[in-house]
């Protein structure tokens, strides 16, 4: 069996700054926006948004940026960690809300967290 190497087509936007940007990035910028889009509730320092699964937390999933713990330990590393800013829970984290929140408000650090809920 040959592997085959995927080649990702890139289609270039220009913005209406004059710039130009692929459209993963700016799918990317998109998928932020709308996941900040309401007000956080605060754990502490860690400012916790709800966000309805679906086609952003897709991307958000796939954003190099954005940390995506699999257990329980994972998450706490990633709260103790400077490196990382943004984290994604996904709602197959064998942890509940309350749990996560808990984890968050014992954070020293300014972290973003989206936790993924229901349908969109």
């Amino acid at each position: 069996m040959r592997e085959q190497q995927a080649m990702r087509r890139v289609s270039v936007v220009e913005t209406p700054s004059g710039e130009t940007q692929d459209v993963q990035t700016m799918t990317l910028i998109l998928a932020r926006k709308v996941a900040l889009a309401y007000f956080p509730r605060y754990a502490g320092s860690v400012a916790v948004y709800d966000v309805p699964r679906g086609w952003v937390t897709a991307v958000l999933r796939d954003d190099p940026g954005i940390a995506v713990p699999q257990m329980s330990f994972d998450l706490y590393d990633y709260l103790n960690r400077p490196d990382v800013e943004t984290i994604l829970v996904p709602d197959s984290f064998p942890v509940n809300r309350d749990m996560v929140e808990r984890m968050c408000s014992v954070c020293g650090m300014q972290k973003t967290v989206f936790i993924e809920v229901g349908n969109e």
